[in-house]
């Protein structure tokens, strides 16, 4: 695989997202939280929510776990079909373009279940995705005006834009 131009805006933010793990307004961003859950759990509800793959107890755990990752992965494959989608290959921090259905479900799930980390973009939505703790992913807006529609699809999924 070789790599692909993207815009020089978004490589720079590609660059500086990996090596410093976010971005701020005065990169000319707007950021949010997709979450399965629709607000901030307080540190009581965190303690009993299994969001996290390292930390399932049980059968019932773990397939909990996998419904609520599903959601997640279901998203990514929406946006996948939409439009150009591209991603940064966390051995050499190459962008290179997303092409099969493999690699967007290993990327997405070795990012989910913290054994990993990725990195999207997709350039339709003008949206930068990065993996987080906790079934929650980084969502970066390059166009502000692209959050609704993110936040409509999103629901279609059960899954929410939180601020954050």
């Amino acid at each position: 695989m070789s790599p692909i131009s993207i815009e020089p805006p978004v490589m720079v933010l590609f660059q500086k997202l990996a090596q410093e793990g976010d971005l701020t307004p005065d990169d000319g961003i707007w950021k949010r939280v997709l979450s399965v859950h629709d607000h901030w759990l307080s540190e009581a509800e965190a303690a009993t929510e299994s969001i996290s793959f390292s930390a399932f107890g049980s059968l019932q755990e773990y397939r909990f776990y996998l419904r609520e990752e599903d959601k997640f992965v279901a998203l990514l494959a929406a946006l996948f079909r939409i439009g150009s989608a591209f991603y940064l290959e966390p051995s050499s921090s190459t962008v290179l373009p997303l092409e099969s259905w493999q690699q967007l479900i290993s990327l997405t799930t070795t990012g989910l279940r913290e054994k990993g980390h990725f990195l999207f973009y997709f350039r339709r939505f003008q949206l930068l995705l990065a993996s987080a703790f906790d079934l929650n992913v980084s969502a970066y807006f390059l166009d502000p005006q692209q959050q609704d529609a993110l936040a409509e699809l999103a629901h279609g999924y059960q899954l929410h834009l939180l601020e954050p």
